[in-house]
């Protein structure tokens, strides 16, 4: 058997068969001649514009994160009293993640929508996935946090997820160390919040 380099939880032999094997089937000494090697899910893409519901919240994130015409003080209302939710469990955000040697699937439910009142979905192509409706859409500048920051403003840290992009990693969303709690409780959601107020 070759040498092995690793990857994202796998490990790939240079040998002439080329197989895969997962981490833990390495560690613990399996070699399979022929792995049942599956490749990663894709989720669905996004759907263009014209097949979205006008509740969106894609479409006003897009036009703010294109430099387009700020949104109105209606348009801001309508887009937090009646933005578009998913009716059914297929039409929410889902990401692929691999443990023990499986791809286990994991989505945002409407039980994130309810626990998390700023939290918005949206199907529309290149913003399609999570979004943080207070920062997306109220923020005043793409950066905070820091230790410079106040009031969440000025810390020289571009936000990410959530506020300049959407949410497409669903794996690890609630709970202490949850991406959706971290963000509730950053600076910078905070002064979006009292904006929004």
């Amino acid at each position: 058997m070759g040498t092995f380099t690793t990857g994202p939880q796998l490990l790939r032999t240079t040998s002439h068969s080329s197989s895969l094997l997962c981490a833990g089937e390495q560690a613990a000494g399996v070699v399979k001649s022929q792995p049942e090697y599956e490749p990663r899910p894709q989720p669905p893409a996004g759907l263009p514009a014209d097949s979205v519901d006008r509740n969106d919240v894609g479409l006003l994130v897009q036009r703010v994160l294109n430099g387009g015409p700020r949104p109105t003080d209606a348009e801001l209302r309508e887009a937090l009293e009646s933005q578009w939710k998913p009716d059914k469990q297929s039409d929410y955000p889902v990401s692929y993640h691999r443990k023990n040697c499986k791809w286990r699937c994991r989505s945002l439910g409407p039980q994130h929508l309810q626990q998390f009142e700023w939290l918005a979905v949206s199907r529309l192509r290149g913003v399609n996935g999570a979004w943080c409706t207070f920062c997306a859409l109220f923020k005043t500048t793409k950066e905070g946090g820091g230790r410079a920051g106040m009031h969440g403003i000025g810390g020289n840290m571009t936000m990410g997820r959530l506020v300049n992009q959407p949410l497409r990693d669903f794996s690890d969303l609630t709970g202490q160390n949850g991406c959706l709690n971290r963000h509730a409780q950053t600076e910078f959601h905070k002064a979006c919040a009292i904006r929004v107020a």
